[in-house]
C-alpha cells in the first residue's frame, strides 16, 4: 500500500470514529434533555411510584426455597372476631378490662413462653377500673419478658393549645427508655445520596425523615413508664403512596429542657411554690415562664396581658405566662436536645439477644445501623426495608387443605343439627354442643381466609395464629383447678419457649396496614414480620443497591439497545432485541431480589430504555436520510461545477414534458456552450479550464430562479430548464445570462484575469417540440447558429443579416476569438418556424 493510500485509509477510519462519536454524543444529549424535561414536569414522582409497584410485584413472587421463611419461634396471639364474640358476655365489648391481660401474662409465663410483645397500648387509667389497671401494672413489673408499646407524634403545639402541655415529669418518665446512639454520619454520607440534617446544639447528624423525628408522645400509664424498660415505639412508616415497605428502627425525640431553680429552699405560699428569689415553681422546683414586659394590664376579670408592643401575651396577675386554658407555662431552655428510642421489634431483639448488656447503636457513615455482630442496612431516609416472610402460597397444598376443611365443616354442620334435634339435653350435651359450634365457627373463618388467599395468590399471615379464646379457656381451667384435656395440653406445649406477639385482628378493632403483599394486613402481623427480620440476623437484609449501580445498569442496557438498533438494518429486529434486553433485565432484578435480597430499580431503566430506543430510531432515520441525501447528491450532481449531471437533466426533461402536457403549460430549454474553451485549456492549462467551468456555473445559477434546473450537459456545454417560461421569457433570460457572463473578467491563473463569453440556444415546449429529443435538437440548432454568427449571443435556427454576438466585452482583441458585428434581431415567436 502506497503512502497516499495509507493516508486515505487512516482518514477513513478517523471519519468512522468521529461519526460514531457524533451519533453517541447526540443520542446521549437528546436522552438527557428528555429526562431533564421529565424531571421538571414532575414525571420523576410517577416513575418513583411505578418503581414501588414493581417492588410489590417482586415481593409477591414465589421463588422456591430461596424465599426467606418465618422463624418457628414466633407465634401471634390474636384477639379475633371469634374471641370477641365468644367472650363478649363475660368481658364486655372491646377493649376488655386490663386484669384479663394481667391474668393472661401470668398464665403464659407459667406455660414457659420466652417473651410477650404487646402491639396494644395501655394509655392512661380507666375510670372505675383502677384495680384492673393495677393488676396489669403489677404483672408487667413482675416479669422481665413482657414488652409494651407506645407511639410518638408531632402534636406538641396542638396539645399546648388544649392545655395539655408536657410536664417535666413526663420528660423524666420518658428519658430512661432512650438508648445510646453514636452517629458517624457526615458530609461524605450526604454525598452518598443519604438525606441528612444536623441537630441544632450538639451537631449530631441524623436522617431527615418526618417519620423518625417527633416532639410529643402519647403516654401510657405512668406506672408502666416508670419501670424504664421493655417499652418500644410502634410508629408506622409508609411511602408516599400509603404502602408500608419500610419502617424506622430508631426515632429521634426532640424537646426543650425544663429549667430547675438554683435558688432553694422552696416555700409554699397560698398553695403555690416559690424559690428563695420569689420565682414561681412547681413542687419539684421547675420554673414557670414570666414575661419581661411588666407591669401587666388587666383586660377583664381574671384575664391579664403584658406590655409586649408587638405581640402581647396572656399572663396571670403576677405576670406569669398562661395558655388558653389559664395553665401556667413552664420555662424552657432556648435550645433543643435529642434522645433516641428504638422500635418495638428492635427493643425486643436487644433484650432477648443481649439481656446483660446495653449495646451502643452506631449509625455508620454509609447509612448502616451497627451493634455487636449486627450490621443492618438502611435506605437513604434511614428506614429499614422489610423482607416479607413466607408471603407466597403453595396452591396445591392449600387447595387440598381447603377441600379437607370443607368436608370437616359439613361434618360439623350435620353433627350440630343432629345434636340439637335430641329431645333430652343435659349439661354434658349442652357443653359438647357449645364446643361444636365454636369449632364450626373457627372452621368457617379459616375457610374464608384460605379462599381469599387463593384468590389473591398469597398468604397474608405467615405465622401461627392462636385465638385468645383458646388461651383464656385453658387459663380459666387451670385457675379453677380443673383437669386439662388433650387440646389444652397441646396448646401449652405449643406456647412453650415461643416469642408471642399479642394484638387485635378483629374487624374494626385493629390498625390496618397497607403493605406490599397484602392491602389489609393486621398491625400485629407487620410487627412480628419486622421483628423476625432482626431476630434471625441471617445477614440477608433487604437493601436497595447504591444509585451509581442503578445508573451503571441503566447506562449499560441503554447502550446495548442503542448499539443493536444502529447495527440492525431492520427496525423490527432492533425492537425485538430491545424487548429481549428489557425482559432479561427484569428477570435479573427478580433474581437479585429473591436470591441476594437486593432491590434493583426497574421503572427508571425501562423508561430510559424506551426513550433511548425511540431517540435511536429517530436519529437512525435522520442519519440514514442524511446518507441518502448525500448519496443522491453524488449520483445527480457534477462534482466539478456542483450542477446537476447529464442523467438528472434527462430525467427532469422527461418529467417536465409530462407535467407540461398534463397541466397544459409551457417550459423552455437553454443550451449553453463556453466560447473558445479549448483555447483556454491549451493556453492556460486544464486547471484554468476547470476554473472557467466553475465561474460560468456560478453565473448561471445566480441568474435563474430556484425552481429552474441548471445542469452540465457535457464538456463545456451546460443546460437550463426554465419552469413555466414561454418563448419571450426564455429569450430574455438567455440574453441576460449571456450579458452577465461577458461583463466580468475571471481570475483563471495567478495574476491572469480573462473575459469569458458563452453562446446559447433556446427551445420552448411545445412550440419547438413535444419530446425531449426534439427540444434538445432545436436548442442545439440555435446554439450552432450562435456559434456560426460570431459567438457571445443567443442564436436561432434562422439566419439573419444582423445575427452576431449580443454583447462585446471591453478591451478585447482579435486573438481572443471575437469578431465585430452589430447585435442580431430575434425573430418573433410567430415567425420562428
Amino acid at each position: 500500500m502506497t503512502a497516499p493510500q495509507q493516508d486515505d485509509s487512516r482518514k477513513l477510519k478517523l471519519q468512522k470514529i468521529l461519526n460514531l462519536l457524533a451519533k453517541g454524543t447526540l443520542t446521549t444529549v437528546v436522552v438527557a434533555l428528555i429526562l431533564v424535561t421529565f424531571l421538571l414536569a414532575g414525571i420523576d414522582r410517577m416513575v418513583a411510584q411505578l418503581e414501588l409497584k414493581t417492588y410489590d410485584l417482586r415481593a409477591q413472587m414465589q421463588w422456591g426455597e430461596v424465599t426467606k421463611r418465618p422463624s418457628p419461634d414466633i407465634l401471634i396471639l390474636q384477639f379475633d372476631d371469634s374471641s370477641l364474640n365468644v367472650l363478649n358476655d363475660e368481658f364486655g365489648v372491646w377493649p376488655w378490662p386490663r386484669d384479663v391481660h394481667a391474668r393472661m401474662i401470668h398464665f403464659l409465663n407459667r406455660t414457659g413462653v420466652r417473651s410477650l410483645i404487646y402491639d396494644i397500648m395501655f394509655v392512661s387509667h380507666r375510670k372505675g377500673s383502677e384495680d384492673a389497671d393495677q393488676k396489669l401494672i403489677d404483672a408487667f413489673k413482675h416479669y422481665n419478658n413482657v414488652f409494651l408499646s407506645m407511639n410518638f407524634d408531632n402534636e406538641l403545639l396542638q396539645n399546648q393549645k388544649l392545655g395539655k402541655d408536657m410536664t417535666p415529669k413526663d420528660i423524666e418518665n420518658l428519658l430512661p427508655l432512650a438508648v445510646e446512639v453514636r452517629s458517624e454520619l457526615n458530609q461524605a454520607s450526604a454525598n452518598n445520596m443519604l438525606k441528612l440534617e444536623r441537630n441544632g446544639r450538639d451537631g449530631t447528624v441524623f436522617f431527615d425523615n418526618d417519620h423518625m423525628t417527633f416532639n410529643h408522645y402519647r403516654s401510657i400509664m405512668d406506672e408502666l413508664l416508670l419501670t424504664g424498660r421493655n417499652i418500644g415505639i410502634i410508629n408506622h412508616g409508609a411511602d408516599f403512596d400509603g404502602v408500608s415497605r419500610s419502617n424506622p428502627l430508631l426515632f429521634r425525640f426532640q424537646y426543650q429542657p425544663f429549667i430547675q431553680t438554683s435558688h432553694r429552699p422552696l416555700t409554699q405560699k397560698g398553695g403555690h411554690w416559690y424559690d428563695s428569689q420569689g420565682n414561681r415553681t412547681d413542687a419539684d422546683g421547675y420554673l414557670f415562664a414570666r414575661t419581661e414586659y411588666l407591669p401587666v394590664v388587666k383586660l377583664k376579670e381574671g384575664h391579664y396581658e403584658d406590655h409586649n408592643p408587638t405581640e402581647p401575651k396572656a399572663v396571670d396577675a403576677q405576670g406569669y405566662l398562661v395558655d388558653d386554658y389559664g395553665n401556667l407555662i413552664y420555662a424552657r431552655q432556648p435550645h433543643y436536645e435529642y434522645k433516641y428510642f428504638p422500635y418495638l421489634g428492635l427493643r425486643a431483639v436487644l433484650d432477648l439477644k443481649f439481656p446483660h448488656q446495653k449495646p451502643v447503636l452506631t449509625l455508620t457513615k454509609d447509612g448502616h445501623l451497627q451493634f455487636t455482630d449486627y450490621d443492618i442496612p438502611l435506605d437513604e431516609s434511614g428506614n429499614f426495608l422489610v423482607n416479607w416472610y413466607n408471603v407466597n402460597i403453595r396452591r396445591d397444598e392449600y387447595t387440598q387443605t381447603l377441600r379437607d376443611l370443607k368436608v370437616y365443616y359439613a361434618y360439623l354442620t350435620q353433627t350440630i343439627e343432629e345434636t340439637e334435634k335430641q329431645p333430652q339435653k343435659n349439661a354434658k350435651t349442652s357443653g359438647e354442643l357449645r364446643q361444636l359450634k365454636l369449632k364450626h365457627q373457627k372452621t368457617e373463618s379459616i375457610i374464608t381466609l384460605l379462599e381469599a388467599a387463593l384468590n389473591s395468590k398469597y398468604v397474608p399471615q405467615p405465622y401461627k395464629m392462636i385465638s385468645a379464646w383458646e388461651v383464656i379457656r385453658t387459663m380459666k381451667k387451670e385457675e379453677a383447678g380443673l383437669p386439662l384435656n388433650e387440646e389444652d395440653e397441646a396448646l401449652k406445649k405449643l406456647l412453650k419457649n415461643k416469642i408471642i406477639f399479642v394484638g387485635a385482628t378483629a374487624v374494626g378493632a385493629y390498625d390496618i396496614k397497607n403493605t406490599s403483599i397484602y392491602p389489609t394486613m393486621p398491625g400485629v402481623v407487620l410487627q412480628a414480620n419486622l421483628f423476625d427480620n432482626l431476630y434471625q440476623n441471617d445477614k440477608r437484609y433487604l437493601q436497595r443497591v447504591p444509585p451509581y449501580v442503578n445508573f451503571s445498569l441503566t447506562l449499560l442496557i441503554c447502550l446495548l439497545a442503542a448499539w443493536s438498533s444502529f447495527k440492525m438494518r431492520s427496525p423490527l429486529a432492533g425492537v425485538l432485541i430491545t424487548a429481549n434486553i428489557s425482559v432479561l433485565y427484569v428477570l435479573f432484578t427478580i433474581v437479585m431480589y429473591q436470591s441476594q435480597h437486593l432491590w434493583v430499580n426497574v421503572a427508571m431503566p425501562m423508561l430510559c430504555l424506551v426513550i433511548t430506543i425511540t431517540v435511536t430510531f429517530m436519529l437512525k432515520y435522520f442519519f440514514r436520510n442524511q446518507d441518502y441525501e448525500k448519496t443522491y447528491a453524488l449520483a445527480t450532481t457534477d462534482s466539478m461545477t456542483n450542477l446537476y449531471n447529464h442523467r438528472f437533466f434527462q430525467d427532469h426533461m422527461r418529467r417536465s414534458v409530462d407535467q407540461a402536457n398534463r397541466f397544459k403549460h409551457k417550459f423552455s430549454l437553454l443550451l449553453i456552450d463556453i466560447d473558445f474553451f479549448k483555447k483556454f485549456n491549451d493556453t492556460y492549462g486544464h486547471q484554468a479550464g476547470d476554473e472557467v467551468l466553475r465561474h460560468v456555473a456560478r453565473k448561471l445559477k445566480k441568474n435563474v430562479r430556484n425552481v429552474d434546473v441548471v445542469a452540465r450537459y457535457g464538456g463545456e456545454e451546460m443546460a437550463i430548464i426554465l419552469d413555466r417560461a414561454n418563448e419571450e421569457e426564455a429569450l430574455a433570460v438567455a440574453e441576460k445570462i449571456v450579458k452577465s457572463v461577458a461583463e466580468e473578467a475571471y481570475a483563471i491563473a495567478e495574476g491572469v484575469a480573462k473575459h469569458v463569453t458563452i453562446s446559447c440556444g433556446v427551445a420552448t415546449y411545445p412550440t419547438h417540440g413535444e419530446a425531449p429529443s426534439e427540444l434538445i435538437e432545436f436548442a442545439d440548432g440555435g446554439l450552432y447558429r450562435a456559434k456560426e454568427n460570431g459567438r457571445n449571443q443567443v442564436g436561432t435556427q434562422y439566419k439573419t443579416e444582423n445575427a452576431c454576438m449580443t454583447s462585446k466585452p471591453e478591451n478585447t482583441n482579435p486573438t481572443d476569438g471575437y469578431s465585430e458585428c452589430v447585435p442580431s434581431e430575434y425573430p418573433s415567436p410567430d415567425t420562428a418556424h
